[in-house]
Order: C-alpha cells, then structure tokens, then sequence
C-alpha cells in the first residue's frame, strides 16, 4: 500500500490536528456525529487518488474501517484519520 507514504507532512499534520480536536470533543462528552463526520467512498477514493475498485481492494484487506448501508459505503472521519496516519506511519517505518 505505498500509496499512503505519498501524503505530505502537511497533510498528515492537519489530519492529526483534526483527530486531536474530535478526541478532545469526545471526552468532554461532546460527541461529534453528523453529515460532516460521514464520508462517502467517492469523496475518500478521490482524496486518495485511487479508484473505487482499489477502494474495493482496501476493504477486502481489512485496510480502512467501514460503513455498509443499504448498498453504500461510507467511512467515519475520525476513524479514517486515525487509520491513515498509522498507515502512513507503518510505511515509513519499513523505508
């Protein structure tokens, strides 16, 4: 999955920025669940730049946590996040 060592810094930062803030949200009880915190697998694949099959693929191996409904997928930002940057940080691991 050398895809995920390809994100910036910068984006790595500013998801664990985002993760940080939603944690922090969650522990005084103020647990964020929306529209804005649900994301289709369209909007992922393109964040990605990969297709919906290797979407597929990912799932098939466990690799990103989702959501099935009525025929759609949709992932958990917070979750997905999370997911990336240890991904991310695994890849890295192995260079």
């Amino acid at each position: 999955m050398e895809k995920f060592s390809l994100f910036s810094e910068g984006q790595i930062r500013e998801w664990y920025l985002d993760l940080k803030k939603m944690y922090q949200q969650i522990n005084i009880v103020e647990l964020p669940f929306d529209q804005d915190h649900i994301l289709p697998e369209e909007r992922v694949a393109a964040v990605l730049g990969v297709s919906k099959r290797t979407m597929r693929a990912y799932r098939a191996r466990k690799r990103l946590s989702f959501l099935k409904l009525e025929g759609q997928v949709y992932y958990i930002k917070v979750l997905l996040y999370a997911e990336l940057i240890l991904l991310c940080l695994d890849s890295r691991k192995d260079c």
